[in-house]
């Protein structure tokens, strides 16, 4: 793992061999990654995206436009591995600063409260019995809504994209290429100025 940024945040990039990139052997990577981040003191959760979205993140915090648009996060750094492409960017996030994408409230609920909550989160749903409804930033027709898929991994980033951002992982196979592709970027991006 070779670092070649410290600010805003640490970006890494993470060679894989061909070997590495099949499913069975991402565990092994994602327990020696994950234990070369402890000792660095950098603790969060994660969330992948393609390697085409590296220009995105490196302006925003964020691959997801607008910045505040639902996202999926796993503890699980194996899992989140399985996702991007094979040229991908892991992200670390602080998950103080996410904020899951549904709220449950009773069906009888103050139209006052009500409407600033359909604000944040527009899509509804009630409960077979009528007595809850399930309000969520996933739009309708969405099949991740209201399931434990939603509950367990949905979140949103409030704030400022930058503030979540704890590292950034640039994995692939081709660690040379990848590198200096993630540099050009990074070098090419003046909001924020990464160094």
């Amino acid at each position: 793992m070779e670092q070649i940024a410290s600010s805003p945040c640490p970006v890494f990039v993470v060679s894989l061999s061909q070997r590495e990139e099949e499913w069975d052997a991402l565990a092994g990577v994602a327990s020696e990654l994950a234990v070369d981040l402890l000792r660095r003191k950098i603790l969060g959760v994660w969330h992948a995206a393609s390697f085409d979205q590296m220009d995105a993140i490196a302006s925003s915090g964020i691959e997801v436009r607008p910045t505040d648009s639902p996202i999926f996060v796993d503890r699980d750094l194996g899992k989140v591995l399985r996702y991007g492409g094979a040229k991908k960017v892991v992200l670390v996030l602080d998950p103080s600063a996410l904020v899951p994408t549904y709220r449950e409230v009773p069906a009888n609920l103050p139209q006052e409260e009500l409407q600033a909550l359909k604000r944040l989160f527009p899509t509804e749903m009630r409960s077979k019995d009528g007595n809850w409804l399930w309000l969520t930033r996933l739009p309708d027709g969405d099949p991740r809504r209201e399931l434990p898929y939603e509950r367990d991994y949905a979140r949103w980033i409030p704030g400022d994209p930058f503030d979540a951002l704890k590292a950034v992982l640039v994995v692939g196979l081709d660690s040379v290429d990848l590198g200096e592709a993630a540099q050009t970027i990074l070098d090419a991006c003046t909001s924020p100025k990464w160094s």
